[in-house]
């Protein structure tokens, strides 16, 4: 993994892991009770994930590149 991205309540910040790659913070203002629909809890890796639909719609929010999404298997969970 090179580069990961997390949309987070607190501040956009960059973390740089050297070989390992990067991992990106980014602030959003949207309250947990508004996820909440669209968030599952992985016990695993103690975060929560969001749904495909979630994920696509904060990628264009932030201005990220959809250009690797494997559209339709997108669809798939829209």
């Amino acid at each position: 993994m090179n580069w990961i991205t997390l949309i987070s309540s607190g501040r956009t910040h960059i973390v740089n892991c050297g070989v390992f790659g990067r991992i990106e913070f980014i602030h959003t203002k949207r309250s947990p009770g508004s996820l909440a629909d669209h968030l599952t809890y992985d016990a695993r890796c103690h975060l929560w994930r969001a749904s495909v639909a979630l994920a696509l719609k904060d990628m264009k929010i932030t201005g990220r590149s959809t250009d690797q999404i494997n559209r339709e298997v997108a669809n798939e969970f829209v």
